[in-house]
């Protein structure tokens, strides 16, 4: 009977806490690319791909380089704004061929 009890528990903790932001960055400006992840960091920047029609493609930026988990490095991206290029952070973690010679 303890079991049973303890489930909702469990089930609470295994859940996410929380979904990551999406933004479509197809018509954003650059200022506002940059004010979607200062307030929601890290979010997913979402948008179609230039060579292959119908094909969307995403990935993980935060809104600077404090936003990077230990274990992890800022580096510099750009991604396409309405107004043209936008550069801001993606979190990346070093592989050891990095830190080989």
């Amino acid at each position: 009977m303890k079991c049973l009890g303890m489930l909702p528990l469990s089930l609470l903790l295994a859940a996410p806490a929380g979904a990551m932001d999406r933004h479509n960055i197809d018509d954003m400006s650059c200022l506002q690319i940059g004010a979607a992840l200062d307030k929601e960091s890290p979010a997913l920047l979402v948008h179609q791909s230039r060579n292959v029609p119908g094909m969307m493609l995403f990935s993980t930026y935060v809104g600077s380089r404090q936003d990077c988990r230990g274990g992890q490095s800022p580096v510099r991206r750009s991604v396409r704004a309405k107004d043209g290029p936008c550069r801001v952070y993606q979190c990346v973690t070093p592989s050891r061929s990095w830190m080989q010679p």
